[in-house]
């Protein structure tokens, strides 16, 4: 099997469910963690899609936003998910608003594994960095707007790598599965607000709801090493709040203004 560049020329330097699909919630902080920001409890809202396939890996572009984060709110973000078919073995990617982890309202990129259905941590607990000319790394600040940079989730010879921008810029080794996990069966590409309550007025995506064309999205979504992505709606956490909107077989968009 050939490594998929994300742009010609580049290669890596090798060194809860419903029928509609399964949300997770992914990257999400634990209670404790929360509680250090006066957070109480924690609400999970989502919008976005999924399909069911074998695939070595997935690409997709998407807007990076800067969404208006409530104070007592723990994150807004979008991501992409590589799930093994129960959902406990996943790899992310994607950007977030969360200022008890970065300290600041500006979405960073990260990534997040879970093992066994356990979590883990963000931008570490496995996660091998790998230098680049562009000096793309887990954590950094990303630029909100218009542009849709790409993400990828990819196995290849015993890892799973992660990109972003046409830049592969780390992965995780499949010994932190004990190599049980080198398939996507699941993937799901989605906004995800965790809130202090079920009305929260934190925005998902850049917050527009999905029927605006302005809304955020994830477009020309596609599996590496498997079928032609043809992808479902997750079932939407509060429809008045947030929404998504499929708008191709490869396509769909997210977001809203949340309660405020």
């Amino acid at each position: 099997m050939a490594f998929t560049a994300l742009i010609a020329g580049t290669t890596p330097a090798m060194a809860s469910a419903d029928t509609k699909g399964i949300y997770g919630p992914k990257g999400n902080p634990s209670l404790a963690a929360a509680s250090t920001q006066g957070i109480s409890s924690l609400t999970f809202l989502y919008g976005g899609a999924f399909q069911f396939a074998a695939a070595d890996g997935s690409n997709m572009f998407t807007t990076v936003s800067r969404p208006a984060l409530a104070a007592g709110d723990f994150h807004s973000l979008g991501e992409m998910a590589a799930e093994s078919a129960d959902s406990k073995n996943i790899v992310e990617v994607g950007w977030t608003v969360d200022r008890g982890l970065f300290g600041d309202s500006e979405p960073h990129l990260f990534v997040f594994h879970w093992v066994n259905g356990v979590p883990t941590c963000y931008n570490g607990c496995g996660f091998v960095p790998v230098a680049n000319a562009a000096s793309v790394t887990a954590g950094m600040t990303l630029r909100p707007g218009n542009s849709t940079p790409q993400f990828t989730i990819q196995h290849f010879q015993g890892n799973w790598w992660v990109g972003f921008g046409g830049v592969f810029f780390g992965f995780y080794p499949d010994t932190l599965w004990g190599s049980s996990f080198t398939k996507v069966a699941l993937t799901q590409w989605f906004g995800e607000v965790a809130a202090n309550s079920a009305t929260p007025c934190t925005d998902m995506g850049n917050g527009l709801f999905a029927s605006s064309p302005s809304s955020s999205a994830a477009v020309a979504i596609n599996f590496i090493g498997g079928p032609a992505a043809n992808i479902s709606l997750n079932t939407i956490t509060n429809p008045a709040l947030y929404s998504a909107t499929r708008t191709s077989s490869n396509s769909v968009h997210f977001g809203g203004p949340g309660a405020c």
